[in-house]
């Protein structure tokens, strides 16, 4: 699967090719033929970090290691709290709901707040988008 992420283009493989205690990988940016690796026995909120992680990697590339880890582990945290579940699904709908979400986790955020409204976006977006074209899905969970 190929994701757009700030004008360039990731392939995202499952691998078991990773040690244990890595859950992802991702290549830099000037990379030719760009993969981010993730994990292939990981599950649930890990599943979820581990993409939302690597896609911070590639959008802001310049980050470090720290910021990337924080900003990906609170975006992933509230998805997960929200609900995000495997559907298999993508639909224009969902993408949406799923980048207006990261948006309002992102703008609270200090790790990109050295960064303009509309680079902040752009990796909303591309977080999103690679959620979506993996079929998750945002559910709120109701608090009746």
């Amino acid at each position: 699967m190929h994701i757009p992420i700030r004008g360039r283009i990731w392939e995202l493989v499952h691998t078991d090719e990773l040690p244990e205690d890595i859950d992802g990988e991702c290549d830099a940016p000037w990379v030719k033929k760009k993969k981010i690796k993730i994990r292939k026995d990981l599950n649930g909120e890990r599943l979820i970090d581990a993409y939302i992680h690597e896609c911070a990697h590639a959008a802001l590339w310049d980050l470090g290691e720290g910021p990337v880890a924080s900003l990906g582990n609170a975006v992933a945290h509230e998805l997960w709290n929200s609900g995000i579940q495997p559907e298999h699904k993508t639909t224009k709908k969902n993408l949406d709901k799923l980048e207006h979400e990261i948006i309002s986790i992102i703008w609270s955020r200090g790790e990109v707040a050295v960064f303009e409204d509309s680079v902040r976006r752009e990796v909303a977006h591309a977080m999103a988008l690679m959620l979506n074209k993996l079929g998750w899905s945002l559910y709120k969970h109701s608090t009746s």
